[in-house]
């Protein structure tokens, strides 16, 4: 009994979406010397802090990476994307490595993370906090 062999047809690859590209860069805005010692204290996890300012959620641009956690920026006007207000609480979250891309290169920056009003955010300005101390 003779068996027949099967054809294998091969297809051309399917188009795959281009990889996302990680966001770009940006430094943490520094602290001066006075301020630095007064952070140092509530920088641990647990530690509390107010807003300076009224905080908004970053939209992120398509084609790039989803953080870990959405970022939060100072906002002058109110929008849908408001995180917290003026003098609402903030509770520090410890630190979260977010993959970022520096000129040809990708890095693994330490970034501060919050919880504001039950969402995790991360900061990069920790001037729009102001730390609660005994």
């Amino acid at each position: 009994m003779a068996r027949t062999r099967k054809k294998v047809t091969w297809k051309v690859d399917r188009n795959q979406d281009k990889p996302l590209r990680p966001r770009a860069y940006e430094p943490d805005v520094p602290l001066s010397g006075d301020f630095e010692e007064k952070y140092q204290k509530n920088l641990v996890p647990g530690g509390m802090f107010s807003l300076k300012l009224t905080m908004k959620l970053c939209q992120t641009q398509t084609g790039y990476q989803e953080p870990p956690f959405p970022y939060a920026r100072e906002s002058w006007y109110t929008s849908d994307s408001i995180v917290g207000t003026n003098g609402q609480l903030a509770i520090y979250a410890g630190t979260v490595r977010v993959e970022e891309k520096t000129g040809n290169g990708l890095i693994r920056v330490p970034r501060h993370s919050f919880i504001i009003n039950g969402m995790r955010c991360l900061v990069t300005n920790l001037a729009l906090l102001d730390p609660i101390s005994d």
